[in-house]
């Protein structure tokens, strides 16, 4: 990540791509929480991020999975715990819980 100019970049070297606002910003509200290992607002945050959002039990069922995927990841080293693959996880169960997002999203 990069912060220039008041706007942070994300960098990946195995994509380069644009996305909206709305991925870009949910994107660092996401990371922001989880670096405070606050999976429930990561759970809102990539709710947020989709073009269709989930909500009422649809969205709860979805709240606990993910804070479950999470369960292994608090003091966890890279070495232990990938974020990237933990990451595809989250949009996978995202997808399978009804979000929808624009196509930019699966590049991350």
């Amino acid at each position: 990540m990069i912060y220039h100019n008041n706007k942070f970049y994300f960098i990946d070297t195995g994509a380069i791509s644009n996305v909206g606002d709305k991925i870009r910003n949910g994107l660092f509200e996401f990371m922001r929480h989880l670096a405070h290992y606050n999976f429930e607002q990561c759970a809102h945050a990539l709710n947020n991020m989709a073009d269709k959002e989930i909500g009422g039990v649809k969205f709860e069922k979805y709240k606990t999975k993910m804070i479950k995927l999470y369960d292994d990841f608090e003091g966890a080293t890279v070495s232990e715990v990938s974020l990237t693959r933990r990451m595809m996880e989250t949009i996978k169960l995202g997808v399978h819980s009804g979000m929808r997002f624009e196509k930019g999203m699966y590049l991350l």
